[in-house]
Parts: structure tokens; C-alpha cells; sequence
């Protein structure tokens, strides 16, 4: 309801888009071991079954979605990526 009712009050201030945020490790491409890794991650694995229901969430919106880019200097550090964003968002 409170996201209904602040799509509304947008609206009626003349704004055309809201910005959900994002949606983490969806949309990654099978350019390298490390993104099909981390791809295959978030298609089969549980722990990661929170952002794939953000993602279905937002998709209810008709969303736009963007490409957002994280730079990183190591492979590795790509990995860390999902354990990161699982801490994160379970505010630890």
C-alpha cells in the first residue's frame, strides 16, 4: 500500500519514472568463468533465492531495466560479490 500510494502522489507531481533500485546478480552474461559462475549461482542456488524474488517483485512494474557495472580488479573479487550482497542486505 505505501508503495501504491507514493506511485500515486509521483504521478499526480507530474514524475513519469520511479527508480526501484536494483536488482543484484540478476541479468549477469556468460562473458567469462567468473560472470557464469556467479550466473549459475543465482539461477541454482537457495541462498540467493531473495533476489531472484526482488526480481520477479519489480518485473510486476514493467520495468526499464539498466545495465549497471562494477569494476573490479581481480576475478576474485567478483566472487565476493553474492556473500557481500547477501551481508548487506541482512544487515550484518
Amino acid at each position: 500500500m505505501l508503495l501504491s500510494m507514493t506511485f500515486l502522489y509521483l504521478k499526480e507531481e507530474g514524475y513519469q519514472s520511479v527508480n526501484m533500485g536494483l536488482a543484484p546478480l540478476s541479468g549477469m552474461e556468460d562473458v567469462n568463468v567468473t560472470q557464469k559462475t556467479i550466473k549459475y549461482a543465482y539461477e541454482n542456488f537457495r541462498i540467493f533465492g531473495q533476489f531472484k524474488g526482488l526480481r520477479r517483485y519489480k518485473e510486476k512494474f514493467l520495468p526499464r531495466w539498466e545495465k549497471k557495472y562494477l569494476i573490479y580488479s581481480h576475478n576474485y573479487h567478483l566472487l565476493q560479490v553474492p556473500r557481500a550482497l547477501k551481508r548487506v542486505s541482512e544487515g550484518n
